[in-house]
């Protein structure tokens, strides 16, 4: 392989890398706790969060689209980690959520991280 293409290859696999280290579904497999809801949860983060009206700023409203196909593509190239996972999870859940932060999404985490409160309790 000429040296010329290796720089390419090397400089498109640094983008990629700098793209999915802020990518909404790295975030949320990376924090994933039992009970989280992990089936395109990087998609399903960026929704919510184009939708917040109280909590997200303009700023993260525009990185949420812009993230958007990123995530949603990562998310449909692990599914099937995803379904695995959630699967085990699942079925490995024997014991009720002790804590009252169990019950949140890596969403509603977020949201209680930076002091906007989380949603309802289900």
């Amino acid at each position: 392989m000429p040296s010329g293409s290796v720089s390419v290859v090397l400089k498109a696999l640094t983008l990629l890398v700098a793209l999915f280290a802020s990518c909404a579904t790295t975030g949320s497999i990376s924090s994933y706790r039992s009970g989280d809801l992990i089936i395109y949860s990087g998609t399903n983060y960026n929704s919510k969060t184009i939708s917040d009206d109280h909590c997200a700023t303009a700023t993260e409203k525009a990185m949420a689209v812009l993230d958007f196909p990123g995530s949603f593509l990562l998310d449909t190239a692990a599914l099937p980690f995803s379904i695995s996972l959630q699967l085990v999870a699942t079925l490995a859940q024997t014991e009720k959520a002790e804590s009252r932060f169990d019950w949140m999404s890596y969403y509603d985490r977020e949201r209680l991280r930076r002091g906007c409160g989380a949603a309802r309790q289900p």
